[in-house]
């Protein structure tokens, strides 16, 4: 009798579980259709003609399929100088926020540099009190960057938090790696690079 009983629970944990599982994949193929449908729409809308547009016809296939506005969009050269920007953006300043954000994390992460504690304190206060965008702006302009390329990268040039954590990752590495590499001959900027 014991061994039919745990069966039937058995079984009905089974059948539970499988209610479950199809509930959960309606569910998620539900969040899927909600949030596939506008993307579907506004591509539809983009290849459909514009009085189709006008009407109000599309509801999930293009109507009318027309490629002009394509054409109009690919025809704008501004455009391509937006993509360019965005690209050296990109590229440029992750690079120099990587580099810049590791020549300070290195010597803040050395327990015989200095200044360490006041260089500290000081990145984690400006962490929480910047001055703001009008005196931003100030210094852009004073500097000399305005309407450049160099007032979108210099700015945010090196991140307070981004330090921090790669400060931490530093002085995760173990001391005796480092004292080996200054008995082996090399400077700070080799053991960096390394």
């Amino acid at each position: 009798m014991n061994q039919k009983s745990t069966w039937i629970e058995f079984k009905n944990e089974c059948i539970t579980d499988k209610l479950f599982d199809i509930c959960i994949w309606v569910l998620i193929a539900a969040a899927v259709c909600i949030t596939l449908y506008p993307f579907i729409y506004v591509v539809s809308i983009s290849l459909s003609s514009g009085e189709a547009v006008n009407k109000g016809l599309i509801t999930l296939l293009p109507v009318d399929v027309n490629l002009d506005t394509y054409r109009m969009v690919m025809s704008y050269k501004d455009l391509w100088i937006s993509y360019g920007n965005t690209f050296y953006y990109t590229v440029m300043g992750t690079f120099l926020n990587i580099v810049f954000t590791c020549l300070a994390a290195y010597p803040l992460s050395r327990k015989r540099f200095f200044l360490r504690k006041k260089m500290n304190f000081l990145l984690a206060f400006t962490m929480y009190f910047s001055g703001g965008l009008i005196p931003s702006y100030l210094v852009v302009t004073g500097l000399g960057l305005y309407n450049s390329r160099l007032a979108m990268i210099l700015p945010v040039l090196v991140s307070a938090y981004n330090v921090m954590i790669c400060r931490s990752a530093f002085e995760g590495i173990a001391e005796e790696l480092f004292e080996n590499a200054y008995l082996e001959g090399a400077n700070d900027l080799q053991i960096l690079v390394k």
